[in-house]
């Protein structure tokens, strides 16, 4: 049986065959390009890999190496390059402090060129005010020159002497003014006060003169008034008739030196009363002042206090006793009787002086002598003690039955107090009352301090220097004087020398509460 024959394919259909054909060939050489390319590339990446690979390797070993060297190197240099690290880091501080600086620096500069700018100008204001003084110094040159030629100086009274013209010499004498004449004020108003004073006293002056002295004026050319007196025909500056008068003053004196001493014995006796009584009440004042001083004290242990009696001695006369009553009486109550016996006292005191007194003494000496109220009283010592009542006489007995301490204390009271009053009987207040600008020192000084007196009435004797204000200087060899009672002393401590070497001090202060060294460090 035979095959059927095969038909042949149509045209259309051969065509597109054929088209299928060309682009699966041209599909499968493309494919084949492609596998090609990625064989290329599995190559060159194996490659690469391969390479990569072997630079791992060395990075490793390089890496290793580098460890190596870095733990080498770090053992080599160990603490000292973490120190110099250390430093870095501190001058990269500095560094950036420096800069912080610098800005504050030029942020004072700034500030600084202002302040030149101003005192720039303050400069140029001064050097204009400078040449303003010096036309006024100029001026004042020539007016004080004048005022020296004119003689005003002499007028004054001042003993000025001009050494020449000289710009120099004119300032020494103007100094020399200056310094005669601290207090004078020369502004207007006293100016003004000061002429009107010399126009009345000029006025009073030519009145009581009369006609043997007249005293003029004229005006000068620099405006001041100069005085001039015409006396029998002279013409006298007023320094030159100021020493006409005191010569004329002096012959007069000598004239009535001869019936000085009958003068006094007869008209004078009632002033001398009162400069005499106004003295006795001074010092009855005066001891008033210490025992109210000495009635803030008394010894611990005791009850020990001291007080001064200032009376007439014993051994005067009775009219003494007298005569010191009629001279502390108010003048105007004193009778005719009384008065008379007053002025026979102070005669007989006069008298008494005479005698005793060289023959041609001055009768100065003689009044001085007689009125000497001193040699009337004596003073005494008052004790009270808790052991009998009120004060009593400080004999030798009562002061036997007092402890050495207490002894010490009696002394040593009336004499503080004494100095006390003195220091503050000159303007009349107590010690409450002193000035708080007058800064005298108040001294008394007292060698081997309050020996044999405890520290409990030690504690009241150095309260009285705080408060009777009394500034001391102290000896002792054991002393510090570290009393609550006393407000603040400086203590040497003396250090013997040895050798060639001086006595050396170590020196300490007493606060009213704690001692301090030198350094301000309490001392223990």
């Amino acid at each position: 049986q035979m095959a059927p024959a095969l038909k042949p394919p149509e045209p259309n259909e051969l065509q597109s065959l054929t088209d299928e054909w060309r682009q699966q060939h041209k599909q499968l050489l493309d494919n084949a390009h492609r596998q090609q390319a990625a064989q290329a590339q599995l190559l060159q990446a194996t490659a690469d890999s391969t390479r990569a690979e072997q630079r791992h390797v060395e990075s490793k070993e390089q890496a290793a190496e580098a460890q190596a060297r870095f733990d080498t190197l770090n053992q080599a240099i160990g603490k000292d390059y973490q120190q110099l690290l250390l430093q870095s880091g501190q001058l990269k501080q500095q560094r950036d402090s420096l800069r912080v600086s610098i800005g504050e620096f030029n942020q004072s500069l700034q500030h600084l060129n202002g302040v030149l700018g101003t005192l720039t100008t303050t400069l140029e204001q001064v050097e204009s005010d400078r040449q303003k003084a010096e036309e006024i110094r100029h001026r004042s040159h020539n007016k004080f020159k004048q005022l020296l030629i004119d003689r005003m100086t002499d007028d004054a009274q001042l003993d000025i002497t001009l050494q020449g013209e000289a710009m120099t010499a004119v300032l020494g004498a103007a100094r020399a003014v200056s310094q005669k004449l601290p207090e004078l004020k020369a502004d207007a108003k006293t100016i003004d006060e000061v002429r009107a004073r010399q126009q009345e006293a000029l006025h009073q002056a030519n009145s009581q003169l009369g006609g043997h002295i007249d005293l003029d004026e004229h005006q000068g050319n620099d405006g001041w008034w100069i005085l001039i007196a015409n006396a029998d025909g002279a013409r006298l500056s007023i320094s030159e008739l100021s020493g006409v008068l005191a010569d004329q003053l002096q012959a007069g004196r000598d004239e009535l030196a001869a019936d000085e001493e009958a003068l006094f014995e007869r008209t004078l006796a009632g002033s001398i009363r009162q400069s005499l009584a106004s003295r006795i009440r001074q010092t009855s004042q005066l001891v008033d002042q210490i025992n109210h001083q000495l009635e803030t004290v008394r010894t611990a242990a005791g009850g020990v206090a001291v007080k001064l009696r200032w009376h007439v001695d014993e051994q005067q006369a009775d009219a003494v006793q007298k005569a010191r009553q009629l001279l502390l009486k108010d003048p105007a109550g004193l009778t005719p009787e009384e008065r008379v016996s007053l002025q026979e006292f102070v005669r007989a005191r006069v008298e008494q002086a005479r005698l005793d007194l060289e023959a041609n003494a001055p009768w100065q000496d003689r009044l001085r002598e007689s009125l000497d109220y001193r040699v009337w009283h004596r003073f005494s010592l008052q004790i009270s003690h808790r052991d009998w009542e009120g004060f009593k006489p400080a004999t030798e007995k009562l002061m036997n039955r007092l402890s050495t301490g207490e002894r010490s204390v009696v002394l040593h009271l009336p004499m503080l107090a004494s100095i006390a009053a003195h220091y503050t009987s000159g303007n009349g207040k107590n010690t409450d009352q002193q000035d708080s600008k007058d800064h005298s020192p108040r001294l008394i000084l007292l060698d081997e301090l309050f020996a044999g007196v405890d520290k409990a009435n030690r504690r009241q004797l150095f309260g009285t220097f705080s408060a009777w204000q009394l500034d001391a200087v102290f000896t002792s060899d054991h002393e510090w004087c570290d009393y609550d009672t006393l407000n603040g002393i400086a203590i040497h401590v003396l250090h013997p020398s040895t050798g060639d070497e001086p006595v050396t001090t170590t020196r300490f202060i007493w606060d009213g509460k704690t001692r301090l060294a030198d350094n301000s460090q309490p001392v223990h």
